[in-house]
């Protein structure tokens, strides 16, 4: 359906040619089908390559003012309808084409809300690997004395970082960027928690040995 015919077209008065009518005529009515969005013209006029109206919109906050052809047409809801003109209107006053709607106030734009129901990521594999990656890994060192000796509390977690950048480049490609980042987290907790263990025990073996070092009472000197 066209939405504005010529005949139409040529009893529209041109914009601003009511501007100071207290009660203005309004001319053509345009509607969708599915919504209470209702456009009520009462002036327009050529502009470039569209049509310009002034008038009352009837929408979420009833006002008037300017629309075009172009944008009218441009509408298409998900179902494919757009904007429709009313056959049926006759030429009001905007009083009365008001009247048309006191019992009807606009109701609220519809809320959707979008449910993304995905299933959780299992990490546990990545975070059973980290786990035993860093255990191995003190395992190892934990023989060399130098190397634990010159650990304390306050370098422990320098230490896991850079224990985790020395394997990090071969796990990489077992991992995206996101999981191996996951995974250093958990490979330096492990590592804090089981290195600070080891060092505690190490010094209480120091301790019992320095101990066992001491002359005894009742020793010869």
């Amino acid at each position: 359906m066209e939405l504005l015919p010529d005949e139409i077209r040529k009893k529209l008065p041109p914009l601003y040619a009511q501007e100071h009518e207290k009660d203005p005529m309004v001319y053509v009515k345009f509607f969708h089908p599915l919504s209470h969005w209702t456009w009520y013209a009462t002036e327009g006029s050529s502009e470039d390559d569209d049509f310009i109206f002034f008038g009352w919109v009837y929408g979420d906050f009833p006002e008037l003012g300017y629309f075009s052809l172009n944008e009218l047409e441009s509408v298409k809801d998900p179902l494919g309808l757009g904007i429709e003109r009313d056959l049926h209107f006759t030429p009001k006053r905007l009083s009365e084409v008001k009247k048309l709607h006191t019992e009807s106030p606009p109701r609220q734009p519809d809320i959707v809300v979008y449910i993304i129901d995905e299933p959780e990521p299992d990490f546990s594999p990545i975070a059973f690997l980290a786990e035993r990656m860093a255990t191995l890994y003190l395992a190892v060192n934990y023989k060399r004395a130098d190397w634990i000796t010159n650990l304390d509390e306050t370098r422990i977690h320098d230490a896991a970082t850079a224990a985790f950048s020395r394997i990090a480049p071969v796990v990489k490609a077992t991992f995206d960027i996101s999981l191996l980042e996951m995974a250093k987290e958990i490979f330096v907790a492990v590592f804090e928690s089981q290195a600070t263990k080891l060092l505690s025990d190490y010094l209480m073996k120091w301790y019992g040995w320095q101990r066992e070092q001491q002359p005894k009472d009742g020793d010869d000197e």
